[in-house]
């Protein structure tokens, strides 16, 4: 079985994880960089703030897009955020197992 991560809403910040044109998406799309290989790993939980966008794999490591203008997704310091999704470096060992 094939399993795609699918979203709708803003995205301005880059919340959904592409640069793109329309400033909404208003039916569900296919979010282009998610978690999803040929090892099995895939997002099992989603988190959303405003202007980003957290995701849970089944691996207990944490993805994240968007605007990072307070710190947000969880890479250590305020700055730029991003348009692509990207892993969250964490202390060696940990895994995460819930996204609040």
């Amino acid at each position: 079985m094939h399993a795609e991560l699918l979203g709708c809403g803003q995205t301005g910040e880059g919340q959904l994880g592409a640069r793109l044109t329309e400033p909404m998406i208003r039916v569900p799309e296919r979010i282009i960089g998610a978690p999803n290989d040929a090892e099995g790993t895939t997002v099992k939980q989603v988190a959303c703030g405003e202007n980003h966008t957290l995701f849970l794999t089944n691996d207990g490591k944490m993805w994240s897009v968007g605007s990072n203008r307070d710190g947000q997704l969880g890479r250590g310091k305020r700055s730029e955020g991003s348009f692509s999704i990207y892993p969250v470096s964490l202390t060696s060992g940990v895994g995460i197992i819930q996204l609040l």
